[in-house]
């Protein structure tokens, strides 16, 4: 009879499904064949021209791969590049096909993977085999674009992170800085908020929510706490922390990568935003606890009877993994540095033909090469480490989903993405085109990932924003961080925003603890403002001075 149910259940929402699809792709087609910008109007000639640049180099590669047409190239001794790269319109006939295929695709596969949470691997992988099949996207392309160097720098900090959890460092950290500050509510309050914030920024957001929300049960236990104000204010501060560094949140290792930002990019334009945005955060959710009598429940308690030493088997491994998670953070902080003196060092061996060691690849071989010796370290424990310290589910997914839009960008439709956007802003690229391409990205995106997982949301808009780079938009330089504040600040607008809130949510829920729907978002909203706002702020302060 249960089965039976749930197969009713399924066959509704796999006719809504295609109900859905239907509309919205019918939508999309419309949209798309609608849309006809005069040709000869100066915001459509400055995009064309971005998205005739774009083409013609992927189309070079293909030319060169290509064994017959090198051959040719090699006979002439020269590339006509005006042979290869004709010059094409967004709007031609042939390039609008496209647009449609790879936007319609899109919209199903990201549908899909919504509506079907637990197999949404699936559609990203179907609606990739369609796109080549079609034409839409060269295999090659699809493939350079499933952006390897980050799924290897996320199964890389994902392996030291589970190692630091097996060690007991990271229950311990968290025990000592709550026991310290009982009996002060409004201080256990700030550090608690603090420590979300920082163990967010350092280990990523999941490690730090786990932990948080486990000491935060605990404590409720102990003291008589109701958790759940307690765990929503935590995974506010935790999405917060994530955009402070590069590590905090994938979408934070996505931008790095896509825009060129370094680590310490992050901590000079992103750490201080979110740093604000956390103080600003405080006094609402002194409130907020004021009001549900949970800082007067917490006054009358001194002591907590946690052991801080619990989890911690071996101090070898405690101590070890602090200190090589240290290293990893500051090797990443110095892979800049490292990269050039790795390349000084080889040149000095091998003489000026010696490989250049770029920053982007010592990126990864940092937390790699520390990986090794974690696993060197944890023996029979190692293969523990990668099969269930790994979200390999997530990484499989962020793979496809990535190579799913590079058929966006390669078609062009982000490109009409940025066309709308200079027209919504009257065309200009002046100052106040500046700050409201910014406040529009990053509006666009909190809303966005409030509903829908942040990831598809930055991936799809990243293209838009290198677009509105590269045609010298006044304060573009800030829409990478933009897209950052939109997409961790807007996941605390909902109990589904984030993969923290998600998570978190499903902890308590096992000890019986229901957060209501509605309760988070009337805090989630007012904390997304404020937030956002600071976040604005410091963007248009870092536009008007040049910093």
């Amino acid at each position: 009879m249960e089965a039976s149910g749930e197969y009713r259940v399924e066959a509704r929402k796999a006719i809504l499904f295609a109900v859905l699809s239907i509309i919205g792709s019918i939508i999309i087609a419309a949209a798309l064949a609608s849309f006809n910008p005069p040709p000869g109007q100066h915001s459509f000639r400055v995009i064309n021209k971005v998205f005739n640049e774009k083409v013609c180099k992927e189309m070079l590669v293909e030319h060169v791969l290509n064994p017959e047409a090198l051959r040719s190239i090699m006979e002439k001794g020269v590339l006509n590049v005006k042979e290869v790269c004709s010059s094409v319109s967004l709007t031609s006939p042939s390039v609008k096909l496209r647009q449609v295929i790879a936007a319609v695709v899109f919209y199903v596969s990201i549908l899909g993977a919504i509506m079907f949470w637990e197999r949404r691997a699936a559609p990203v992988f179907v609606g990739l085999v369609f796109l080549v099949l079609l034409g839409v996207l060269p295999f090659r392309l699809a493939v350079e674009s499933m952006e390897l160097p980050l799924i290897l720098f996320l199964i890389a900090t994902m392996v030291i992170v589970g190692y630091m959890k097996e060690a007991g460092l990271l229950r311990y950290i968290t025990v000592k800085v709550l026991s310290a500050t009982l009996g002060r509510p409004r201080r256990f309050l700030f550090l608690l908020m603090l420590l979300s914030f920082v163990l967010s920024a350092l280990v990523g957001e999941v490690s730090s929510i786990v932990y948080i929300t486990l000491l935060i049960l605990e404590t409720s236990q102990l003291v008589g706490l109701n958790p759940v104000p307690w765990v929503i204010l935590s995974v506010f501060a935790t999405n917060l922390g994530s955009a402070a560094t590069m590590i905090g949140n994938p979408i934070g290792i996505y931008i790095g990568l896509y825009f060129g930002k370094t680590f310490m990019d992050f901590i000079y334009y992103a750490f201080p935003a979110a740093f604000l945005s956390l103080l600003a955060m405080y006094p609402i959710s002194e409130k907020y606890l004021a009001s549900r009598g949970e800082l007067e429940k917490l006054s009358r308690v001194e002591k907590l009877e946690l052991d801080p030493w619990e989890e911690v088997k071996n101090k070898v491994d405690f101590y070890l993994s602090g200190i090589l998670f240290i290293l990893m953070v500051i090797g990443i902080a110095l892979h800049v540095e490292l990269a050039e003196a790795a390349t000084s060092m080889l040149r000095s061996l091998l003489g000026p033909s010696a490989p250049v060691v770029t920053s982007d690849a010592m990126l990864v071989l940092v937390p790699l090469f520390i990986t090794g010796i974690v696993l060197w370290r944890s023996g029979a424990n190692a293969r523990k480490l990668i099969e269930e310290r790994v979200e390999w589910w997530a990484l499989v997914f962020f793979m496809f989903l990535f190579a799913e839009a590079a058929a966006l960008s390669y078609s062009g439709v982000t490109d009409l993405m940025a066309y709308s956007i200079l027209e919504a802003l009257g065309g200009g690229k002046g100052l106040a085109a500046g700050f409201a391409s910014n406040l529009l990205i990053m509006v666009t995106t909190a809303i966005a990932s409030g509903f829908v997982d942040n990831m598809p949301i930055i991936v799809a808009l990243s293209p838009v924003a290198k677009t509105l780079l590269e045609i010298g938009l006044t304060g573009a330089f800030m829409l990478p961080w933009s897209l950052l504040f939109g997409g961790t600040f807007g996941g605390n607008l909902t109990i589904i925003g984030s993969t923290a809130n998600i998570v978190a949510a499903g902890m308590i829920e096992k000890r019986g603890i229901r957060i209501e729907f509605g309760e988070w978002v009337k805090i989630g909203g007012i904390v997304v403002a404020i937030t956002l706002l600071v976040a604005y702020l410091w963007t248009v302060a870092h536009i008007i001075l040049g910093w």
